[in-house]
């Protein structure tokens, strides 16, 4: 077993050391071949240099999915995995999910059993995903959730991965799930945030989920039939229209 954990970070300076002391702990105990890459994307605070990880910055920010590409492709070892560098998962989740690849799975994607955000954020996580479901066919009821595990075959299968915001997990899976990889959903902690703030509801961020999930690059992926097209088409217009209000945003 060898495995790389990817650490995505933007503003998170205080809580991101604290979670790669626990993410040491956890992984020094599954396997002597790991790595930590803390990826930070163009955060307004600065992250210092942190022992046993190593830290790959972008000068601005690009991202969660941009920062996902930057980690992935610096990794070395054959399970490639990510946790949110906000503190809100547990590190230890990640024995949880390394015992369902070495059962054979190619992703063991966490679930946020009693998720700890706000009710509109709870919501708006169980239209996403019911939406995947009914215009792509994938399994998972919390596609976003921040701890994942994937193969690196898969991850290479997956290639070129192209979304730069949170889209890039739906990405993977939606591609996983045309090709019949073997996907698992595994139950995880999750904590209220202690610093920062989220930014999963953003209308920036919510009008990119909505311009991926109708993107024509997954035409392809998508189910056939009149109710996957009309969704695709339906949510094609809320992005552009919600474009045209973020372009006036400060």
């Amino acid at each position: 077993m060898s495995i790389s954990i990817i650490v995505l970070c933007y503003n998170d300076a205080l809580t991101v050391p604290i979670l790669v002391q626990h993410l040491h702990q956890v992984l020094t105990s599954l396997t002597d071949h790991f790595e930590i890459l803390v990826v930070d994307d163009g955060s307004r605070d600065t992250i210092q240099e942190i022992p046993n990880a190593r830290i790959l910055r972008h000068n601005s920010n690009q991202g969660v999915g941009a920062a996902f590409r930057t980690g992935w492709r610096a990794s070395q070892y054959d399970w490639v995995g990510y946790i949110d560098g906000d503190n809100q998962y547990d590190a230890e989740d990640f024995v949880l999910l390394a015992n369902e690849l070495a059962q054979g799975a190619e992703i063991a994607s966490g679930a946020r059993i009693h998720r700890a955000d706000r009710f509109s954020r709870r919501l708006i996580t169980r239209c996403f995903n019911s939406m995947m479901h009914r215009i792509y066919g994938t399994p998972l009821t919390d596609t976003n959730s921040g701890i994942k595990l994937y193969t690196r075959d898969l991850l290479q299968a997956a290639e070129p991965l192209i979304s730069n915001c949170a889209f890039f997990d739906a990405e993977i899976l939606i591609k996983a799930q045309k090709a019949g990889r073997r996907i698992v959903e595994v139950p995880v902690s999750h904590y209220p945030r202690c610093h920062g703030h989220a930014l999963g509801i953003s209308p920036r961020n919510l009008r990119d989920e909505l311009a991926g999930l109708s993107r024509s690059h997954w035409e392809d992926y998508a189910r056939p039939g009149m109710l996957s097209w009309g969704l695709r088409g339906l949510l094609g217009i809320v992005a552009w229209l919600m474009t045209k209000v973020t372009q006036r945003l400060p």
